[in-house]
């Protein structure tokens, strides 16, 4: 266990390290014992948790991505394949403690004019 030591002196969590691979490189010049570099190489995922105080900004009401397809048109430009847009709905329960919404995907494609 790891304490998280500057803001929650008291908290304590168990953290899995899954070590994927171990692998070592081993190089000289020369002889054998005159220069030599042993190098491990550990591959591993490590699963944590980031904590942070309560934030007091805004609220996010809607999420906007615009797809491209990069190097598709002319020499230097990107085409616009379409744009996704989420809204959480209904949006009058936006905030509060027990909201339980869903969400509404608007797709607009290449040819609208929604930017």
């Amino acid at each position: 266990m790891i304490p998280l030591k500057d803001d929650y002196p008291s908290y304590r969590e168990d953290i899995p390290i899954n070590i994927s691979g171990v692998s070592f490189q081993d190089d000289f010049e020369g002889e054998v014992g005159s220069r030599r570099t042993i190098i491990y190489n550990l591959d591993f995922e490590m699963r944590v948790q980031y904590y942070s105080g309560i934030g007091t900004g805004n609220i996010v009401r809607q999420s906007n991505a615009r797809i491209f397809q990069i190097g598709g048109g002319l020499v230097d430009s990107d085409v616009r394949l379409n744009t996704v847009q989420i809204d959480p709905n209904p949006t009058t329960i936006i905030g509060l403690a027990d909201s339980d919404f869903g969400f509404t995907r608007t797709d607009y494609g290449a040819d609208s004019d929604y930017r």
